[in-house]
């Protein structure tokens, strides 16, 4: 398994999870052994977690071709600004 791929399943649990927390409660509390009611800090957890879940997706993505347009601009274009 190359680290794309692992990044992209690391994101999609923690969006999972994350959403999980927000949007079935009720369902997943049991499960977990969280309280009845979510507190605030619950929030904050699944808030955190679905950071996590951005940065996952962010470092999964093919950087490729942004790192290749960006020497390019850098080779072709000097000090000028290139839009």
């Amino acid at each position: 398994m190359n680290a794309r791929s692992l990044f992209t399943v690391a994101a999609i649990f923690n969006a999972l999870v994350g959403l999980g927390i927000f949007l079935a409660y009720d369902l997943l509390a049991p499960w977990l052994g969280f309280p009845p009611r979510p507190t605030v800090w619950l929030h904050i957890v699944a808030l955190t977690v679905l950071a996590f879940g951005y940065a996952y997706w962010r470092q999964g993505i093919d950087h490729d071709q942004e790192d290749r347009d960006r020497v390019w601009r850098h080779r072709h274009c000097g000090q000028r600004m290139c839009g």
